[in-house]
């Protein structure tokens, strides 16, 4: 089969690898799309560490079930899902206490830059008839959004900053409207991204280069501050700013991957005087189902701005690094 391969030098290359076949408790996917996600440009770079190459990449997935293998049951076969790449166990402390993101013993599905991947029946999400296959590809970076959402305990009606207009900064933005907020603004240097989050529904989208934040936060009504600001950036300086940007009682989540040797300089004072909260935020965990049943609000469409076959993903890739695309995605088995 086809399939795209890290190879250890910053690229990723269409190669022919054996194709993989289902064994006990298994399911055998024909991946309709995948996404180029952030992430997989930080393992390309050397920042994330996921194993070694020579390897299959590609989290970002759908398609649909072709095979299963033993104990698994086959109704499954023919079925549309979204994926989760993260599979966990169950029964691990960190699963019974609702965390499956820190799962102990995780089975991982991140090779579906390949025209087809395995899983495990708990990381298949059925899709709805009418959705398309494409827009659920979209449902591991939706998960984490609507989870970082949760994770900031949004009530109706709070101000909301999102820091960061990718992809994934746009889907928070999305989230954060959908499950209540009352006004939305987002903070991105391009100038494309911030028209498309204002098309999107932002109530104002700002350039961090020449805007100054603090005036925004100042028209929050009497609480002068944002109620939750997202970091979704990755950006150092961006996010030593934000507290500064909260209301008293404020929440900050982070969800922006940041360079494992990062460090920001925050003030204790601006964080016990104001009894500002701060939270980290990673991946879907068990915001998978609500994230499912939300998929199809999400305008899938104004997002993905370039499919192409997965012969092309040298060249797709290069123009994700260059920021011309905000969500691009390739087709391994071929979909239409």
């Amino acid at each position: 089969m086809k399939a795209g391969v890290w190879e250890g030098d910053g690229e990723i290359r269409c190669r022919q690898v054996e194709a993989p076949r289902p064994g006990r408790g298994e399911v055998l996917v024909e991946i309709a799309y995948c996404g180029i996600c952030g992430t997989d440009l930080h393992i390309l770079d050397g920042e994330f560490r996921i194993g070694r190459p020579p390897q299959i990449l590609g989290h970002e997935a759908s398609g649909v079930v072709v095979e299963v293998g033993a104990e698994v049951e086959p109704d499954w076969v023919g079925r549309r899902v979204g994926l989760n790449p993260i599979g966990p166990c169950g029964v691990c402390v960190w699963c019974r206490r609702g965390m499956p993101t820190h799962c102990l013993h995780p089975y991982f599905s991140a090779k579906a830059f390949a025209e087809l991947a395995l899983y495990r029946p708990n990381q298949l999400h059925p899709l709805p008839d009418d959705l398309p296959l494409s827009a659920a590809a979209l449902l591991e970076p939706w998960a984490t959004a609507v989870r970082a959402v949760e994770t900031a305990r949004l009530e109706a009606g709070e101000n909301v900053l999102v820091i960061g207009g990718g992809s994934l900064g746009l889907l928070v933005a999305t989230a954060a409207r959908l499950l209540g907020a009352g006004s939305v603004i987002v903070s991105e240097p391009r100038a494309a991204n911030r028209e498309l989050a204002v098309r999107r529904g932002a109530d104002l989208a700002i350039d961090p280069g020449s805007e100054d934040l603090r005036a925004p936060a100042a028209d929050c009504g009497e609480l002068r501050g944002f109620d939750v600001v997202f970091e979704v950036a990755g950006v150092g300086p961006a996010l030593a700013e934000a507290p500064a940007l909260l209301r008293p009682a404020g929440r900050l989540v982070v969800l922006g991957v940041h360079d494992a040797e990062a460090t920001v300089p925050f003030s204790p004072r601006a964080l016990t005087d104001r009894e500002l909260s701060v939270h980290g935020s990673f991946g879907g965990g068990a915001s998978f189902a609500r994230a499912t049943a939300l998929l199809g609000k999400i305008e899938a469409d104004s997002l993905i701005t370039a499919i192409e076959p997965l012969e092309q993903i040298a060249p797709l890739l290069a123009r994700v690094r260059a920021g011309e695309e905000v969500k691009a995605m390739v087709r391994p088995a071929g979909a239409s």
